[in-house]
């Protein structure tokens, strides 16, 4: 399955990432600052199932060089193209925090 984790800045999106895997696979920060500045696809096997999840930059993530944003633009480009010839997205999962 193709598995999208988006959302805002710091909710958790890799630490879900994380609990999918069962292991530490994406760096996670100790408070809600933003981590992850670039999408990044990971690969992982569970019970014999094969995973492809997608972890994304914060949708609200400041980013002060223009580098960095069009880097994270062309990451989501890339994921949209590589899902397009998959099977598409199997579950999308919109990451936000509580309160």
């Amino acid at each position: 399955p193709n598995i999208v984790l988006f959302g805002e800045s710091g909710p958790g999106k890799s630490s879900v990432n994380n609990l999918i895997a069962g292991r530490p696979v994406a760096s996670v920060s100790l408070d809600t600052s933003a981590c992850t500045l670039a999408s990044t696809e990971y690969r992982l096997t569970a019970e014999k199932s094969h995973f492809r999840i997608f972890d994304t930059a914060g949708l609200n993530t400041a980013m002060t060089d223009p580098k960095d944003y069009l880097d994270a633009v062309k990451g989501a480009h890339i994921i949209i193209d590589g899902l397009k010839r998959s099977r598409g997205v199997d579950l999308l999962l919109f990451c936000h925090r509580s309160g």
